[in-house]
């Protein structure tokens, strides 16, 4: 009897009909790693937490290339920090480092500071034919360089092409030549130069040539 229960179970054996792999359009996990793929060419999935992290960031590139961008300020110089306003400096370099600073700003009191007493300022403006002679350390000079910061009315184009300092040009004095343009605010091109007391380190002899186009 128990022959013939052996063939029927092999029958029925050989009559069931292997299972293929098929594939699934959906993730497929394999139970001894967990991970999961598809049929056909493999597909990473993004987790939902991915998905909505990405979505995120890029709409914060969006909105962020939207801004509006924002002009950059007015580097102050180390040097000028700490002694915009007062009589702290130490070198000619100072002196001309305050003295750009303050033009940028149209600050004429900042300017003021830089001068002695008996200093002479004189501004020409080649397009004009104008010209501005200043003397002494009183109302004159600060009428003179409320004039040449309200020439510069937008300095958001402001720079300097070339500029060099002397601490010891002449005897005990310095020197500075320098030359800038400002677009924005008409100025073509400018040219300055500076006798600066050494020890003092006030600006004593100052000119300025400009050509504008306003």
């Amino acid at each position: 009897m128990s022959r013939p229960a052996s063939r029927t179970a092999s029958v029925v054996s050989s009559a069931t009909p292997q299972m293929l792999p098929v594939p699934v359009d959906g993730p497929v996990t394999n139970s001894s790693t967990g991970s999961g793929s598809r049929g056909g060419a493999s597909s990473l999935v993004q987790p939902p937490s991915v998905a909505v992290s990405a979505e995120g960031s890029a709409k914060n590139v969006i909105n962020a290339a939207r801004q509006p961008t924002p002009s950059t300020p007015l580097q102050q110089p180390p040097s000028v920090a700490a002694s915009l306003h007062s009589a702290v400096l130490t070198t000619v370099r100072d002196v001309w480092d305050r003295y750009k600073y303050c033009l940028q700003r149209g600050d004429a009191t900042g300017l003021l500071q830089n001068y002695a007493e008996g200093s002479v300022l004189r501004v020409c403006n080649q397009a004009t034919g104008g010209a501005i002679v200043a003397s002494s350390f009183g109302e004159e000079m600060r009428l003179a360089l409320k004039e040449l910061t309200g020439t510069l009315r937008d300095t958001s184009s402001f720079s300097i092409e070339m500029e060099e300092v002397e601490d010891r040009a002449v005897a005990n004095h310095g020197q500075v030549f320098a030359s800038w343009k400002c677009p924005s605010a008409g100025v073509r091109d400018a040219t300055e130069t500076m006798l600066i007391n050494g020890e003092t380190l006030k600006i004593m002899r100052h000119n300025v040539v400009m050509w504008t186009t306003n």
